[in-house]
């Protein structure tokens, strides 16, 4: 008999959970939230949903569900699951979907999934995963999503990653890891998107992102990173978006960002910034959006984006939009050309406001009110000017 039961007052509030109408007989099974301790033995053979969140199970059993070989989707959250063991998922084998997340996992054994032949998505974070065993994700070769975020992962070894060829998406942030192991990405060439934020990761080996060709968003925001090497991210062909704010870097070299062709989106924002190579913008053709707010920059000349090959030419994409705020700039002649460049069109303040250009300490107003500094040259022909005049005049009479 199918089981579907409406969500009881003390289910955590952030169960997933789909409405009656949407039930369909012997297709989708539902008993979320209803304090089972066990899987229930009732489940139709012929389920091809199956929904089990909410509950109090802390194991699933060797052969639960293999009675269901039709199951395309398993959902097994907001348990008290404490281990996974590779019987659990006999008769599985056309598994495509697999959510395990919000349980008390802490350890992933060799093998534990070498029955999900089928899997393609596999949700294992808010646990509290602290060691993944190199052959966990064996023999996951349709696997496209991979996400074991908010755990307490301190370290990946490589080649934990290897059989997962077909992987897009790959979430590992909120955890621990202190170090991306060298060669730990190298066999995920298909992967899109790939987000390490919220760890403690204070610096990134040279090469680490090679293969990732296909690599199109890298979130590395809210670490402890407090340097970078030139060329860290070569290779990365296709990256498109690039996240580093919340880290605590100081200084950022020429070459970090060569050949980053296609990269749109480059956010700085919130780090400990006070210097920036000349040319270390220069070869980023398809850049649109710049976040640099929130540093200790105390200049912004046009050099940044001057061609290393020609450092008379200035590379700039059009348009470009750029964050500056909360920087302490002394505003000379060397930022002029911010100006320019906005009253030429190829340059926007993001949201712009007097809150989001730029502040000259030396002058003690906002950027969009300083004529000043700008206009240095004309004042010092027009001082010249009276100078010689006077002169003159001293000399006439």
């Amino acid at each position: 008999m199918n089981a579907i039961q409406d969500v009881n007052t003390d289910c955590p509030t952030d169960v997933p959970y789909t409405a009656k109408s949407e039930y369909t007989a012997d297709l989708y099974y539902y008993n979320v939230c209803q304090g089972l301790t066990a899987i229930p033995n009732d489940i139709p053979h012929s389920a091809t949903r199956i929904h089990l969140q909410g509950n109090r199970l802390q194991q699933i059993g060797s052969n639960a569900f293999s009675g269901n070989h039709g199951c395309v989707k398993l959902f097994l959250s907001h348990n008290s699951l404490m281990t996974l063991q590779e019987a659990d998922f006999n008769g599985l084998s056309l598994l495509t979907h697999l959510d395990v997340s919000h349980n008390n996992i802490s350890h992933l054994a060799a093998h534990v999934f070498r029955a999900l032949i089928s899997l393609e998505s596999l949700d294992v974070d808010y646990n509290v995963l602290v060691t993944i065993d190199i052959h966990a994700f064996s023999g996951l070769v349709f696997l496209r999503w991979l996400d074991v975020g908010h755990n307490n992962l301190s370290s990946l070894s490589p080649g934990v990653f290897n059989d997962l060829s077909k992987l897009s998406g790959l979430y590992l942030s909120f955890n621990s890891l202190h170090v991306l192991q060298a060669r730990l990405f190298d066999q995920l060439g298909a992967l899109l998107s790939l987000r390490i934020t919220n760890n403690l990761l204070s610096e990134l080996q040279p090469n680490v992102f090679r293969g990732l060709h296909r690599l199109s968003s890298l979130y590395l925001s809210s670490n402890l990173l407090h340097s970078l090497y030139p060329d860290v991210f070569s290779g990365l062909t296709s990256l498109t978006h690039l996240r580093l704010f919340s880290n605590k870097l100081q200084y950022i070299p020429k070459g970090v960002f060569s050949g980053l062709k296609s990269l749109s989106s480059l956010s700085l924002a919130s780090n400990k910034i006070h210097a920036l190579e000349e040319g270390c913008f220069s070869d980023l053709p398809a850049l649109r959006k710049l976040f640099i707010f929130n540093n200790t920059l105390n200049n912004f000349p046009w050099t940044l984006f001057a061609s290393i090959e020609n450092p008379h030419i200035i590379t700039h994409p059009s348009p470009l939009e750029l964050s500056l705020s909360g920087n302490v700039f002394h505003c000379y002649s060397s930022m002029c050309w911010l100006k320019q460049a906005e009253s030429e069109g190829w340059l926007t303040w993001f949201n712009s406001g007097s809150d989001n250009v730029p502040t000259c300490v030396n002058y003690n107003t906002p950027w969009n009110k300083l004529y000043l500094a700008c206009n240095t040259g004309m004042y010092r022909l027009i001082f010249i000017f009276f100078f010689s005049l006077l002169f003159l005049s001293f000399f006439c009479w």
